[in-house]
C-alpha cells in the first residue's frame, strides 16, 4: 500500500492487531499455507518517553510494559493513570536504562496481567506497593542502594513488650514424606 491510511477501509477496533490478505485467494488449494507475524507494541510511559522508551536492540522497558498492563484496557488491568505514581514508575524506569535492563517477553499461554507484572517484578529484583502517602501505585528496585549504619535496629531495648511465645505440641505437628 502507500502507507497512507484510508478512513473509510479501517476497522473501528483500533490499537488491535488484524491482518487483512484482500488481494489473497485459495485458488486450487484446499488448505491455507501457514503464516506467522511478529508483532512489536511500543510501549512506553507518557510524558517520560525517553526514560521508558527501549533499551539496547530493541527490548523494552518493563516498567513501561507494567505501566502498560495497568492503564490498558483490553489485555490489562484497565487501571486510569490516576492510580499511578507516574513520576516514581519513570524514575525506575530510567535506572533500568542506566542499567541497561530490558525485557523481551511473549506469553504463549493465557495468564493474568497480575501474573504478568509478578513476573516483570520478579526478574528486575523490584515490588510494587501502594504509596500509603499518596495512595497511589509505586515501584522500588531492591538494590544495594543503602547504608547498613542507616537501618533502624530492633531489638530488646525498644520493644514495646517481649514478644508472646507459645508451645507447641507433637500432638500440634505432622510430617510429610512424598518418595
Amino acid at each position: 500500500t502507500s502507507g497512507v491510511e484510508d478512513e473509510a477501509h479501517l476497522p473501528r477496533y483500533r490499537g488491535q492487531v488484524y491482518v487483512a490478505l484482500p488481494l489473497w485467494s485459495i485458488g486450487m488449494s484446499t488448505t491455507i499455507p501457514p503464516y506467522s507475524w511478529a508483532v512489536h507494541n511500543p510501549v512506553r510511559i507518557p510524558g517520560h518517553e525517553a526514560a521508558s522508551g527501549p533499551i539496547g536492540t530493541g527490548d523494552a522497558n518493563p516498567i513501561a510494559v507494567i505501566y502498560n498492563l495497568l492503564t490498558r484496557g483490553w489485555g490489562g488491568i484497565g487501571q486510569p493513570s490516576s492510580v499511578v505514581d507516574v513520576d516514581n514508575f519513570a524514575a525506575v524506569a530510567q535506572a533500568l536504562q542506566d542499567e541497561e535492563h530490558g525485557i523481551s517477553i511473549a506469553f504463549d499461554s493465557a495468564t493474568t496481567a497480575r501474573a504478568a507484572i509478578e513476573m516483570i517484578l520478579r526478574q528486575v529484583d523490584g515490588v510494587m506497593y501502594e504509596d500509603p502517602a499518596t495512595r497511589r501505585l509505586a515501584l522500588k528496585l531492591i538494590r544495594d542502594d543503602y547504608d547498613v549504619g542507616d537501618l533502624e535496629v530492633l531489638d530488646a531495648s525498644n520493644l514495646a513488650a517481649p514478644p508472646e511465645l507459645t508451645g507447641t505440641l507433637w500432638s500440634g505437628t505432622y510430617n510429610e514424606v512424598q518418595v
